[in-house]
């Protein structure tokens, strides 16, 4: 008896969506510091990626010289986040956007909340992300307001990130 055995070839094309933003840099991130965190971002993102990810939080301190800056001593401290879909998949129905509060290290979550990704949501995630700040700490309206441009807020140990997932 013969036996024919077809193989079929098989693709998926992964995008990977990943953004940093680092405080000391409003205007834009310099390219040299740029470089470093895609390499940062790669790196983490293939290694939570074999554990199974499909989406998390970037962080890295980069100690390198800035033409015109004067490098902090930790290094440049930029956060960021990242995001796997596959092509052909699904879109989620459901897009959110997440107030995630950390306490005591970078993966300590003391509180998530997520909220539809529409116009009353953001507002309610809004509204969250300056109450955390403002019941934990006695910070002026001017900085809670800083910090929702930011997207993130963080004092000693304590910090709290407002982000979108899609």
């Amino acid at each position: 008896m013969k036996k024919t055995i077809q193989a079929v070839a098989m693709s998926r094309i992964l995008h990977i969506d990943y953004y940093w933003r680092c405080e000391s840099f409003k205007k834009g991130i310099p390219p040299k510091l740029a470089e470093a965190l895609e390499e940062t971002a790669e790196d983490r993102i293939k290694e939570k990626m074999g554990e199974g990810y499909l989406s998390g939080e970037l962080i890295d301190y980069v100690n390198m010289d800035i033409p015109g800056r004067r490098t902090p001593m930790d290094g440049w401290e930029c956060h960021g986040w990242w995001n796997l879909k596959k092509e052909n998949e699904p879109t989620p129905k459901l897009n959110t956007v997440n107030v995630i509060e950390f306490r005591g290290g970078e993966f300590d979550i003391q509180s998530l909340t997520s909220y539809q990704d529409d116009k009353e949501g953001n507002a309610l995630a809004e509204e969250r992300f300056k109450e955390l700040i403002s019941e934990n700490h006695k910070v002026p309206k001017a900085d809670i307001e800083t910090a929702l441009e930011n997207g993130y807020f963080e004092e000693g140990e304590w910090k709290v990130i407002i982000t979108h997932s899609h």
